[in-house]
């Protein structure tokens, strides 16, 4: 196969989604490197990985900067998904999906920019190339191999890990959140309702990911300051009724 140009035309035609869905049709495993994954993307990519087996799906991503949402290794490791976090002191910054055929031999690799998000899998501007070439893929099974190996750099991911990062997320997405209400006040307002920023579907998503089902519990702040978060989630909605509803409904 000949490298192939990847965008995501953002009208329901070609995605990195859509790329990854025809690709493993007939793989037999998956190797994923990405700096992060939301919940947003993990729901995208979840029902193309019933086709492999958990054990054959290896997952490297990072809690630098504490964009990874703890809710997404969650439904990860539900899945039976083996996910490794990468804590080496080096910026780790990957958009990587290699897939390998029924011999277990690296076939293609889907380089480019798209984490696991629904921005970076369907919605946003994002660029990548898939490769077959038998240099370039082998390197990347290499490259991987080292990386997710290596127990100085990565570290299993189980649910007592997911519980201790949470609370360090906690902090992180709500001064997120509450950068983002200070800059949206200053700026100025538009005369006819705009769609959402990326910062507020960001915002949204933060705060929606906190959620469990069958109970609620808004736990981006302690508590005590739960009516606050609520606070901000309404405000998002105020502004924007008809899209923030869509993005509610589709995810």
């Amino acid at each position: 196969m000949a490298n192939k140009f990847v965008k995501n035309s953002g009208n329901g035609g070609q995605s990195f989604l859509s790329e990854l869905k025809g690709l493993l049709n007939d793989a037999s495993s998956l190797d994923i490197a990405v700096s992060y994954l939301q919940v947003s993307g993990w729901l995208l990519l979840e029902p193309l990985l019933t086709k492999l087996k958990p054990k054959n799906i290896r997952l490297l991503f990072t809690d630098q900067m504490s964009i990874t949402q703890p809710e997404a290794l969650r439904l990860a490791l539900k899945c039976g998904v083996h996910v490794r976090n990468y804590k080496g002191k080096r910026t780790y910054h990957p958009k990587i999906y290699l897939l390998y055929d029924d011999k277990g031999k690296p076939k293609t690799a889907l380089i480019g920019s798209a984490n696991i998000s629904g921005s970076g899998l369907q919605s946003g501007i994002e660029a990548g190339v898939l490769c077959s070439e038998h240099e370039v893929i082998y390197g990347l099974e290499n490259w991987f191999d080292g990386l997710f190996e290596d127990k100085n750099q990565a570290v299993d991911v189980d649910q007592d890990f997911i519980k201790k990062y949470k609370e360090s997320w906690k902090k992180v997405a709500s001064s997120r959140i509450k950068v983002r209400q200070t800059a949206k006040k200053s700026a100025p307002k538009p005369s006819a309702e705009p769609s959402p920023s990326p910062e507020d579907l960001e915002s949204l998503e933060d705060i929606f990911s906190t959620i469990s089902i069958p109970i609620g519990i808004l736990g981006i702040d302690h508590a005590r300051n739960n009516v606050r978060t609520l606070a901000r989630l309404l405000s998002v909605l105020k502004k924007y009724p008809k899209s923030a509803y869509e993005f509610i409904v589709k995810e």
